[in-house]
C-alpha cells in the first residue's frame, strides 16, 4: 500500500490512520478512516455520516503549531509503525486494526486519558437520544 498517514483530532486525539494517496483521492480515504474509526467507537451511522460529509465537503488542512500536539502525533506514529510492521502487512485490515488499537492507547496529561472514551464524551449528548 505504501505510506501512511497518522493524524490526531485535537480535543479528542482520536486517532486516524489511513493510505497516504494524492489529493482528492486522500480526502476521501482519510473521510473513510475517520468513519470507521467512529463507527468501530460505536457513533451511530448517521452522526457518523455527518461527519464523514463535513470532512468531504470542507475539509482544510493548516500547519500544526501546537508542540504538544506534534509530540503526540510523533508518539503515535512510532506506536504505528511499531503496529503495522509487527502485522507484516499495509493493508486496509491492518490499518483499521492500527487505528483500533491506537484509539485504545492512553495519553498522558489527558483527561479522559483514552481517545476513545473522549470520542464518546463529545458525542454522549447525541448518543443519548439514539
Amino acid at each position: 500500500m505504501g505510506r501512511v498517514v497518522v493524524a490526531l483530532e485535537e480535543s479528542t486525539y482520536l486517532t486516524i490512520v489511513c493510505p497516504l494517496l494524492r489529493l482528492p483521492g486522500f480526502v476521501a480515504a482519510y473521510a473513510t478512516s475517520v468513519g470507521t474509526a467512529l463507527e468501530d467507537l460505536g457513533i451511530p451511522a448517521d452522526l457518523v455520516q455527518s461527519e464523514v460529509s463535513a470532512i468531504v465537503e470542507g475539509v482544510s488542512f493548516a500547519r500544526n503549531d501546537n508542540r504538544s500536539l506534534l509530540g503526540s502525533v510523533n508518539d503515535v506514529a512510532f506506536h504505528a509503525d511499531v503496529q503495522l510492521e509487527n502485522a507484516r502487512r499495509n493493508d486496509l485490515s491492518a490499518l483499521g486494526r492500527a487505528q483500533r488499537e491506537l484509539n485504545e492507547m492512553p495519553h498522558v496529561r489527558r483527561e479522559p486519558p483514552f481517545p476513545s472514551q473522549a470520542v464518546r464524551l463529545l458525542f454522549r449528548s447525541a448518543l443519548a437520544v439514539h
